[in-house]
Order: C-alpha cells, then structure tokens, then sequence
C-alpha cells in the first residue's frame, strides 16, 4: 500500500471526498483529484495540511507505520503555524528572543507580568 491508497482509505473511512478534503486543508479543490492522477509526491508542508484532515498522522500518510486514526488537533494550532510561516524571518527570530527572555523569567515575575498585560488590555 503507497500514500495514494492510505489517502484514499483514510477519505473512505471519513465519507469525504477528494475535493472536499482539499478545500478544507486549504489546498483548493482539485489538489487530491491532481494528486492522484500525477506521479509526483506531495510536499511534507502539504502533508502537513491533509493529515488532521484525514484525522490521521503525516508518519502514517508516508510510511504506513504509526497510528493511523488520530484525534484531531485544534484549528489554531494550525492557525499558528500559518502566522508563523507568514512573519519575516527578522520578526521570527524577534518573537524567538521575547519567548527565550519570557521562559528564563521567574515564575512570581512572570505572573506580576502578566497581570500587568491583562491591566493594559483592560484599558483599550
């Protein structure tokens, strides 16, 4: 069994078809229809799209082994991976600073923070 056909048996077991699964991992509608009528692979980058879809792991998708039925994750993870891949590579490693400076802070420093942003965001 290749990718293509635990793709394929992943949309029989969830009832979706190939477009529908598509649109709702952001790949336009006639990703999967292309898919399978090419011979090329799918990106890991595209992958990592369909897999919640199908409710299934990227490892499964490639290699058969790992769980084949997996919860699926929050949208917003998701959503944050996006935002990510979205900022400059400048504003990433700007955002990598502030998290490296947040976690090396003391737990009793970090919540007066926090409340502190919690105060200012009151006040907008």
């Amino acid at each position: 069994m290749d990718m293509r056909d635990r793709i394929r048996q992943r949309l029989k077991e969830l009832g979706k078809t190939q477009a529908a699964a598509s649109i709702e991992a952001g790949l336009g509608p006639i990703y999967l229809p292309d898919l399978f009528k090419k011979t090329t692979t799918p990106s890991s980058d595209r992958l990592v799209k369909l897999a919640p879809v199908l409710q299934t792991s990227v490892e499964w998708l490639v290699t058969g082994e790992g769980d084949k039925s997996v919860l699926r994750q929050e949208k917003s993870f998701f959503d944050l991976v996006d935002l990510w891949r979205s900022l400059s590579t400048v504003e990433q490693a700007a955002l990598l600073k502030h998290i490296e400076i947040w976690s090396g802070l003391k737990p009793s420093l970090r919540s007066e923070l926090n409340k502190y942003v919690e105060f200012l965001q009151s006040k907008r």
